[in-house]
């Protein structure tokens, strides 16, 4: 009887210790994949922060008058204008984890916590935010520009003629507006965006030194 007790306890505590390592394993495996990809959007949303930065500039030289003083560069300054930003997130492994047993393997409560408030907080305000701009741009930006400046799609502006057109355009209050809003809209995008690279890196930075200790 001592003989068998013994060996039923031995079977469930090898059993155990296999479960263990199992979940350890696809702990080390979630946190590798998550950590992959928040280094992979932090290389993106760089490059695309550093896009709308250099707009939000272009915009300034708009408002001093820039375009109407050099009508070559009104083509490139009026078309940036009319970008946006969708800003996509690979969320792949955050909603596996969602949906499966992932949060329940993340042992480290302190760091589950910040991978949470990292893809509900500062996700879903960069998401919100970023719909609100597209909305203004083609629904408010595109069909101005259709309707008050039909030269606004050529390739070069660089006849005399155009700049009637130009000058028209930059003295339309509506057009001022519109550039002012697009201006915030911009500025606030580049410092929404900057919060989330910094949660982004703080988080790759808890989920490296996990893994470390884990290893």
């Amino acid at each position: 009887m001592i003989v068998i007790i013994i060996g039923i306890s031995i079977s469930l505590y090898a059993g155990k210790r296999l479960e263990d390592r199992k979940e350890e394993q696809a702990q080390l495996r979630i946190l590798e994949n998550l950590q992959q990809a928040l280094a992979n959007d932090t290389v993106k949303l760089s490059v695309e922060r550093d896009f709308l930065q250099r707009c939000s500039e272009l915009f300034q030289g708009i408002q001093t008058g820039d375009v109407v003083a050099n009508p070559d560069s009104a083509a490139t300054h009026l078309g940036m204008m009319l970008v946006y930003t969708t800003s996509e997130v690979n969320t792949t492994t955050y909603e596996e984890m969602k949906f499966s047993s992932g949060f329940g393997l993340i042992e480290n409560k302190e760091l589950l916590q910040q991978i949470i408030d990292h893809y509900q907080s500062s996700l879903l305000l960069l998401t919100e935010y970023n719909s609100i701009d597209k909305h203004f741009i083609l629904n408010r930006m595109i069909p101005f520009f259709e309707n008050n400046f039909t030269l606004y799609s050529s390739p070069t502006l660089p006849e005399v003629g155009s700049r009637d057109e130009i000058e028209k355009l930059y003295n339309n209050p509506q057009f001022k507006n519109l550039l002012q809003t697009n201006l915030i809209f911009k500025i606030n995008t580049v410092a929404i965006l900057n919060a989330y690279i910094a949660s982004a890196d703080s988080l790759i930075t808890a989920i490296q030194k996990e893994i470390k200790e884990r290893s």
